[in-house]
């Protein structure tokens, strides 16, 4: 692929095609990219998200924390891991087809640095690993089991 078939790629298409959320916001927090992972699990269309601060862009309030630490990486220009075991449900993000039932997430939060000094904030958000989670109740179910026998 030469240089100039790789820049005619639509980034958003290539945002849509991740299996994960990502967001990418200017460097006053307006949204820029909402992906198809995102849209899915915050139940906000690409077209209501875009251009938003990303205070408004969500449907419910952001978590405060999530607001201080996302401050704190345009302040700083430090990257940011905010695991799902430490900091739970930071974005309201829900099961795909079910709204009720929110998901457990890990963010990761980063600054890009553009030529014209301009400032771009990558989100990438990934969904809790259910794996652990299993053999959590793997392991306490066969701890019940053991207690009854």
């Amino acid at each position: 692929m030469t240089d100039a078939q790789f820049t005619d790629l639509d980034i958003q298409d290539f945002a849509d095609s991740i299996n994960f959320g990502l967001i990418l916001l200017d460097q006053n927090k307006s949204v820029l990219i909402w992906n198809e992972w995102i849209e899915k699990r915050s139940h906000v269309s690409k077209r209501d998200a875009l251009g938003k601060h990303i205070l408004f862009a969500f449907n419910e309030s952001l978590n405060k924390e999530f607001i201080y630490n996302l401050n704190s990486v345009y302040d700083f220009g430090l990257p940011l891991i905010l695991s799902d075991e430490l900091h739970q449900r930071m974005l309201p993000l829900f099961e795909s087809e079910n709204k009720n039932h929110l998901i457990d997430h890990t963010i990761s939060v980063r600054l890009i640095k553009r030529f014209s000094s301009d400032l771009l904030c990558l989100i990438q958000v990934s969904e809790a690993d259910r794996s652990k989670k299993s053999k959590e109740i793997r392991s306490k179910s066969s701890q019940i089991s053991l207690a009854f026998f």
